[in-house]
């Protein structure tokens, strides 16, 4: 996927959030219809390495993703929309991590503005789910750059990381970290070029963004 083949910028971000959790071993999405979600259910159902299960009830969803999880021992990602929507997957949530099964949950977020303003699907939804998830990441607002895109590899290469082995996690990590820091060295060196005036192009994340 290129860079300017997306309709919108919230297209590419989801799409960049779901081809990264399928490059990372979690291809099953449970998916809950919502307006603020829509994305990344589009995303999914764009991806051809995408499984996806939907179903219109969060909290059923929830249990049959930690049904899923148990019986393969594999993480699979969880898509619903803002507010209550959310807050009804905190039962599986609970199970998931007394259980210490792996799931990855995705939830839209109204804007910070809207909160306290009696604007509807509008909660206060950071860290609501406390104690029982093992990694919590707040987006922002969708910008795009390659800082911004650095970012978003770290929150979902970082989720799951939370769902492996100590071990295993801490050596991810620090491959996750020289691969961040050669990408960084290479923005640099297109940064300079194009203040010369010379054509740049930025391999990062594959395929998906092939010139920015």
């Amino acid at each position: 996927m290129r860079l300017t083949s997306s309709s919108n910028i919230n297209s590419l971000w989801a799409s960049l959030i779901v081809e990264e959790l399928i490059r990372n071993g979690v291809d099953y999405f449970c998916v809950a219809p919502g307006s603020r979600s829509s994305p990344l259910a589009v995303a999914v159902a764009l991806n051809p390495r995408a499984k996806s299960f939907v179903h219109f009830d969060e909290r059923a969803l929830a249990f049959h993703a930690l049904g899923y999880a148990s019986a393969t021992r594999k993480a699979c990602a969880v898509i619903t929309t803002s507010g209550t929507a959310a807050a009804n997957l905190f039962p599986a949530i609970i199970e998931a991590s007394k259980k210490k099964l792996p799931l990855v949950i995705l939830t839209a977020d109204r804007p910070p503005e809207l909160r306290h303003t009696g604007a509807s699907q509008t909660i206060d939804q950071v860290k609501i789910f406390g104690e029982y998830v093992r990694w919590h990441a707040k987006q922002g607002l969708i910008l795009c750059g390659i800082s911004c895109l650095v970012f978003l590899a770290v929150i979902f290469v970082g989720a799951i990381l939370a769902t492996l082995s100590k071990v295993f996690a801490w050596l991810f990590a620090f491959a996750l970290l020289n691969l961040v820091l050669l990408y960084l060295a290479l923005a640099l060196v297109c940064v300079i070029k194009a203040m010369r005036g010379e054509r740049w192009a930025i391999p990062f994340l594959g395929d998906l963004v092939e010139k920015i």
